[in-house]
């Protein structure tokens, strides 16, 4: 095989692959603003489209072309790395339990987490909606689907890190704060575009609304965690 034969290949299956994803986008979009009467916003939310899948690709490929991309790609359940690796967020308790469950939300997210959720918000938009609206309404689904992955996400890696550890002598507080420190950071993320959303809105319902969501969805994720650790033996 020639040197370079199959990154040439992957280059040309992933470049086919985009043009295709930006195709069947724009007809998809075309098809269902034929009877929208704001029909000319139609370009700018294919070109939205379009430059996400653009960067999206091209993310994906530089941090794929790099010499330990074959090592990262043999994980059963999907690469776990993320765009951007913040090591400083990690506990010095447990400083392994967040990357953890940062790991976990991501792969789960990759999967397509709540990606019916999403589907079915914007299926039942009316006809009619200004642009801003639809992308205030998909802001505020995308940060309560996301943090309900999150949340999720890290109540199983907390589980499994306290059966993992349960031989050694883990204090039940210190991981009990571990566990918690993730979901309530990626809390604090999600709730930022809400705000934003809220105050250009003049509308503080929208932040109460959606904060009252996040709390529903995050409640049996968050008694989770601390059943888990509870069972810890803190005095071990």
């Amino acid at each position: 095989m020639a040197r370079g034969a199959t990154a040439l290949t992957l280059f040309l299956i992933v470049t086919a692959g985009l043009i295709l994803s930006v195709v069947l986008a724009a007809a998809l979009l075309f098809c269902v603003s034929v009877s929208a009467p704001y029909r000319k916003d139609v370009p700018y939310a294919l070109a939205g489209i379009g430059l996400g899948l653009v960067v999206g690709v091209v993310a994906a490929a530089a941090r794929s072309s790099r010499a330990d991309a074959a090592v990262r790609a043999r994980h059963v359940d999907g690469i776990r790395e993320p765009l951007f690796a913040l090591p400083w967020l990690n506990d010095s308790r447990l400083p392994h339990v967040l990357d953890w469950q940062r790991r976990a939300a991501l792969v789960k997210w990759r999967r397509g987490g709540s990606s019916v959720v999403i589907g079915a918000v914007l299926a039942a938009l009316p006809h009619g909606p200004s642009i801003l609206l639809v992308v205030a309404l998909v802001l505020l689904v995308l940060a309560w689907s996301w943090l309900a992955v999150v949340m999720r996400a890290s109540a199983d890696a907390s589980a499994a890190a306290v059966r993992l550890l349960g031989a050694t002598p883990l204090n039940a507080r210190s991981a009990r704060l571990a566990s918690l420190r993730y979901p309530f950071i990626a809390a604090w993320c999600a709730l930022v575009p809400v705000l934003v959303i809220a105050i250009l809105g003049g509308r503080a319902v929208i932040a109460l609304a959606w904060i009252v969501c996040a709390g529903l969805v995050s409640a049996w994720p968050l008694l989770r965690i601390f059943r888990a650790t509870r069972t810890v033996d803190s005095s071990a």
